[in-house]
């Protein structure tokens, strides 16, 4: 069984790596139609959580290396522009350039989406690019990666037990995950559609989802 087990994660590891390397492979080759000539040299790439997007932001971050183009960059010791906070300046979350220019190539981080704000980040209309997973297994990597429940006193090692205990009173529990302070709030309730900029007292309208 335990086989079994291992040789499902080797192959699902192998087709996450060959998709995120037909997206690559895609975005350099594509035939892009833009009023800009260089316009895949500008990238918005927001990185969303548990969905295989730190295999392809290395991706896109040797690309941008090897053809010299200018990433946004974290200031200090963060790893993340903005998140999980909603990004108001990007001076105050980035390194600075030459005179103090706020544009950019390669956007490609976790960053919160805004209509209003992200697109002046770049010289040109950037190619828009994101990773989303299917609901069930986003949250069960949630579960393994955050340790999901086993701060509630759950002493067993099975994903599974913890999920089936989660969602026989999901409010409870996520209250216990829930950070009111930031725009994203949860690791379990929709993490996906709030990292793309859905906020949390948009999410029950079936309408804007």
């Amino acid at each position: 069984m335990l086989r079994k087990l291992k040789a499902v994660k080797i192959i699902i590891g192998v087709i996450l790596i060959y998709t995120c390397a037909l997206l690559i492979a895609s975005f350099i080759k594509s035939d892009l139609r833009s009023t800009t000539l260089h316009s895949r040299n500008y990238l918005l790439f927001i990185k969303t959580h548990k969905t295989g997007s730190s295999t392809a932001i290395n991706l896109f971050q040797r690309f941008a290396f090897l053809n010299n183009l200018t990433v946004a960059l974290p200031r200090n010791d963060d790893v993340f522009l903005g998140w999980p906070r909603l990004l108001t300046n990007i001076l105050d979350v980035t390194l600075s350039l030459p005179n103090n220019s706020t544009k950019f190539n390669y956007v490609i981080n976790h960053i919160i989406y805004r209509t209003d704000l992200i697109p002046s980040l770049f010289p040109a209309e950037p190619v828009k690019v994101t990773l989303v997973r299917e609901p069930v297994q986003q949250i069960r990597s949630s579960f393994n990666y955050y340790n999901i429940l086993h701060e509630e006193g759950d002493t067993t090692t099975s994903v599974v037990k913890r999920m089936e205990l989660f969602f026989s009173d999901p409010v409870r529990f996520d209250s216990s995950y829930y950070m009111d302070n930031w725009f994203v709030k949860s690791r379990t309730r929709n993490p996906q559609l709030a990292d793309l900029g859905l906020p949390y007292d948009k999410m029950n309208n079936m309408t804007l989802i």
